[in-house]
């Protein structure tokens, strides 16, 4: 026999964060299962949280751009009440309270040491190098600042950003011999990426360029931020690598040109920025092949433009896309999902990959947004 219990929670309530969600959460959902076994009585009990998208303390800002009236829809088409099924509470992560203004930076930094080390724990028994090396280089972490900044806007919140002058100066990325990594954290940002004899110099500066494009998309575009590493010489015998690897990877990231779709459209309405990437596709439908190919508009869009890590939002709103362009492959759910995992080199930086057809469409889609932007 199993019984439920809905159990309220105090206001204001926590915003919290998981599986790259973010929501007020207003109650929890408890079930009891009772077990009975030779005379004997037992039962098991799961608590999911009960979360809402709509946030009464910031009515009025809840849509930080008020003449864009499809924002929210384009986020979440029901606001309240929605049970959070797969989650758990000790999966949630706390980042402030509804009436809050601001979430510092310094708290969304330890958000993000908090998913890399809830990875490791789960995977302590299997570790796979190519699986963290793709979690820090926010492959497939559902962790995205982009996706974050915009969630938390439209609960009327903001990420509480340092001044210019506090992070315009020049960071030293740092070498740990017994951890095997690469990279560099201070009070604001975490950044770092696996390192081992052999590795490929462009997986490595990919790596760490996709990390520092997550920091700097959030920064005001007047601001012109860009994240600019000085040369360290001690490093140099210290890496698995030839003298000069590491000289090669500090200057690459600094010559590195890292656009994004946030920076790009900073300013612009969220119905604008999907207005540039419908007639992008548009531009390049003809070299469609399949409903995988829905694939690798996803991954030009994680890998060029900075865009939504969260494929279950992707497949929503490209869904929704096809049905008004009368599209001749659909976007149905797990479509992107089921190819991703059924394709190990979409799995991986396009920078690796060797399959000529979806290259092909790489660069056309590539091409049509860059015209666009």
């Amino acid at each position: 026999m199993i019984q439920t219990i809905i159990h309220p929670c105090i206001p204001p309530y926590r915003v919290v964060y998981c599986n790259g969600q973010v929501a007020l959460h207003v109650a929890t959902l408890i079930t009891v299962e009772i077990q009975e076994e030779k005379n004997r009585k037992g039962f098991i009990t799961q608590s999911h949280p009960v979360v809402s998208y709509h946030n009464p303390y910031h009515k009025a800002e809840s849509i930080s751009n008020k003449h864009d009236e499809d924002l929210k829809d384009n986020i979440y088409p029901q606001e309240e009440g929605i049970v959070w099924a797969d989650v758990e509470l000790k999966d949630l992560k706390p980042l402030c309270y509804a009436d809050a203004d601001v979430v510092p930076l310094e708290r969304i930094r330890r958000l993000y040491y908090d998913i890399m080390a809830d990875a490791f724990l789960e995977n302590d028994d299997s570790p796979d190098y190519d699986f963290w090396r793709l979690l820090l280089g926010s492959l497939f972490c559902p962790f995205s600042l982009s996706n974050l900044s915009s969630q938390l806007d439209s609960l009327g919140i903001r990420i509480g950003l340092p001044s210019k002058e506090e992070i315009e100066r020049n960071y030293r990325l740092e070498y740990n011999l017994f951890q095997r990594y690469l990279g560099f954290r201070n009070k604001y940002f975490e950044v770092a990426t696996w390192v081992e004899p052999n590795d490929d110099i462009d997986v490595v500066v990919d790596s760490l360029s996709r990390q520092l494009q997550q920091y700097e998309s959030i920064f005001p575009r007047e601001w012109n931020f860009r994240f600019h590493f000085e040369y360290d010489d001690s490093y140099s015998d210290k890496l698995p690598y030839n003298s000069s690897f590491y000289q090669q990877v500090v200057v690459r990231l600094n010559n590195q040109v890292r656009e994004t779709l946030s920076n790009s459209c900073k300013g612009k309405p969220k119905k604008l920025q999907m207005e540039i990437i419908t007639t992008a596709i548009k531009q390049c439908q003809c070299y469609f092949w399949a409903q995988s190919s829905w694939a690798v508009i996803y991954c030009v869009l994680r890998d060029y433009f900075n865009g939504d890590s969260n494929v279950s939002k992707f497949e929503r709103e490209m869904g929704n896309l096809v049905r008004e362009m009368s599209f001749k492959y659909p976007c149905k759910k797990d479509t992107v999902g089921s190819t991703l995992r059924n394709n190990a080199y979409m799995q991986k930086s396009i920078k690796s990959w060797t399959n000529k057809r979806a290259l092909k469409l790489v660069e056309e889609f590539k091409s049509a947004m860059k015209s666009l932007l």
